[in-house]
């Protein structure tokens, strides 16, 4: 990586406003107000969903039973926003690769 990350093993993740408008919150999460929501305690695995979605699926064992919870869904960028980051020179398509920022 190179950088310095401000991360401890196990803590959630924090999402910027710009990726959180992507995701639909699953119930209970979805009735909370945003400050409010959290993600689940535990392994979380991103696995393709229907029309170009990914699936957050809270994954492992609670209480010795196996965990397989949809926490959220995370919806594809439009080809009209891709485009416009494009133009503003945030988003780069190399290939399969899509580089935001730079960064791919």
């Amino acid at each position: 990586y190179g950088g310095e990350l401000d991360y401890s093993y196990g803590q959630p993740p924090v999402l910027d406003p710009a990726e959180e408008k992507h995701i639909t919150w699953a119930s209970p999460q979805a009735e909370m107000a945003p400050s409010q929501r959290a993600w689940p305690q535990g392994p979380i695995k991103w696995v393709p969903g229907e029309n170009g979605t990914l699936v957050a699926m809270a994954v492992g064992s609670v209480g010795g039973k196996e965990r397989r919870e949809i926490v959220a869904t995370l919806h594809p960028m439009t080809d009209d926003k891709k485009a416009a980051m494009e133009s503003m020179g945030r988003l780069s398509i190399q290939g399969e690769r899509i580089v935001v920022n730079g960064a791919a």
